[in-house]
Parts: C-alpha cells; sequence; structure tokens
C-alpha cells in the first residue's frame, strides 16, 4: 500500500517561471508487510503558457518522476528534481520563442 500527497507547491519560482504553474507529489510506502523500504518518490510538473499574439499561445510542460538516492532526503530529492524540470523548461521555452520569432 503506497501513500499519496498531492499539493500545490507554493515555492518562489524563479523569476523566469513567474507565471508556471507547478505542481509536485511525493509517495512513500507505508505497507507494514514488506521488509525492504521502497524509496521516496518524487514527482515534479511545471508549465508555462506563452502568449504568441494574435489570440494564439503556447502551452509547454515538462514533468520528471524520480526518486531519492541513498543518503538524499526527500527535500533534497524534491529540489534536485526541481531544478532539473525548471531547466529543461525554460531551455524548452527559448528554443520555441527563437523558432517563433
Amino acid at each position: 500500500m503506497t501513500k499519496e500527497d498531492s499539493c500545490q507547491c507554493f515555492l518562489k519560482p524563479s523569476r523566469v517561471l513567474t507565471s508556471a504553474m507547478q505542481s509536485c507529489t511525493i509517495v512513500t510506502s507505508t505497507d507494514k508487510r514488506e521488509q525492504k523500504v521502497e524509496p521516496t518518490k518524487i514527482q515534479w510538473t511545471l508549465g508555462y503558457t506563452v502568449n504568441v499574439g494574435n489570440f494564439q499561445s503556447l502551452r509547454l510542460d515538462c514533468g520528471v518522476t524520480d526518486h531519492a538516492r541513498d543518503g538524499e532526503t526527500a527535500k533534497e530529492a524534491s529540489d534536485r528534481i526541481y531544478e532539473f524540470v525548471e531547466q529543461e523548461l525554460v531551455g524548452k521555452l527559448e528554443k520555441a520563442k527563437e523558432e517563433l520569432s
């Protein structure tokens, strides 16, 4: 059995993603019949909508699900995954803006 806590994470977004949607899901195992402990699973999803003019917009979303690594706390894993997702989304946004120009 797993327990899943889904929340809208109200972290201070970067300057680039000031209007980005952020969501984070943390899943931990609570099954006492199992002797081994499953690593904490972290999922981050970020999205951003760009107004391209003429009543049109472009929506980009990026999400990653990963596990906490050995010796890594859930907070450290969450920060690591968030940073990766944010970098990917920003890179894709910049590329999309160049292609639209």
